[in-house]
């Protein structure tokens, strides 16, 4: 059986279909990291701010 013929056998998967199977799997096994919780706390804060000063309609980059 030649490599053409053992592909087709095994289901004829292509590049995408094995980037999809590996993208879903990898979502799936995806465990968030630790994050100090000072840090959390300095993250939410920043990104309330941010939010507050984008609806305010003030986009200044920091």
């Amino acid at each position: 059986m030649d490599n053409y013929e053992k592909w087709e056998a095994e289901g004829s998967e292509d590049a995408y279909k094995r980037a999809n199977k590996i993208w879903k799997q990898m979502l799936a096994n995806y465990q968030q990291p630790a994050l100090d919780d000072g840090k959390r706390e300095a993250l939410e804060e920043f990104v309330a701010k941010r939010r507050a000063e984008i609806r305010a309609g003030k986009l200044v980059r920091s």
